[in-house]
């Protein structure tokens, strides 16, 4: 059998990389084709992933890769952390930056939050601990300040998928990923959704098309009335784990 390459894209908080992974399947090799830094921006408004920068460097792994493995490549996989994300409007521009989960905006959000919802009920919805890190805190925040961007978005998109999306032109959200940000409900839970009257007024509709999961969000916050219907469309079986993966020869 022809051996097959498949192409890992791993970013962590620190660093990223490209690895080539070849395989006849009865062994496989791994290599290293492209390093970089990741390193954090702070700017007036917050620290920052420098998302455009990372782009460019993945882009100049794959064309290391493609020098280098050509035809045998078979496929892209793009890995990274949970919970950050990016918001694009209706013409699929990206409205500002991804914040990184450190940005000190998450203060004060938990108990904000917990106010309005106890943190029993949280888990038992969404089977995620609060954290400071959580999407749901740090879309609360900009809910509370009322973020002209949270209000014209139409889709969010975590970090892999914000980047696969660049590199494919569509926008989906990979559903393990999604499952960390703590605004997922989960299967397990009861059905019954939040209305606009209780005590948490809905700021962001997020509806799932994924196995039929049912719509459910966090962040949310009573100082606010104006709703907003942000949509993460969750692709089933064309993704797994954390991996956002991209098929070379139908999407690229």
């Amino acid at each position: 059998m022809p051996s097959k390459t498949f192409i890992a894209v791993d970013l962590g908080a620190g660093s990223g990389r490209v690895i080539a992974a070849t395989t006849d399947f009865s062994k496989i090799e791994l290599e290293e084709i492209h390093r970089f830094d990741n390193p954090g921006t702070d700017l007036p408004g917050g620290s920052f992933w420098n998302i455009v920068g990372l782009y460019r460097e993945i882009l100049e792994g794959l064309r290391r890769a493609v020098e280098r493995h050509g035809d045998s490549i078979v496929s892209i996989g793009i890995d990274t952390w949970g919970c950050d994300h990016g918001l694009t409007g209706p013409d699929g521009t990206l409205l500002g930056l991804p914040h990184q989960y450190r940005d000190p905006r998450f203060e004060g959000m938990a108990e904000a939050m917990h106010a309005l919802m106890p943190e029993t009920e949280i888990y038992a919805r969404t089977g995620i601990k609060t954290s400071f890190y959580n999407s749901s805190l740090h879309l609360l925040a900009e809910a509370r300040k009322q973020s002209p961007a949270l209000f014209q978005a139409e889709r969010l998109l975590f970090v892999p998928d914000l980047l696969a999306y660049w590199l494919t032109g569509r926008q989906a959200v990979e559903r393990t990923t999604a499952s960390t940000s703590q605004l997922v409900k989960t299967s397990m839970a009861s059905n019954a959704l939040m209305s606009s009257g209780s005590v948490m007024a809905t700021v962001i509709s997020m509806p799932f098309f994924c196995n039929g999961a049912t719509p459910y969000l966090c962040a949310m916050s009573a100082g606010i009335r104006r709703a907003s219907s942000i949509s993460m469309t969750c692709l089933s079986g064309r993704y797994f784990s954390s991996f956002s993966w991209l098929d070379t020869k139908s999407t690229i």
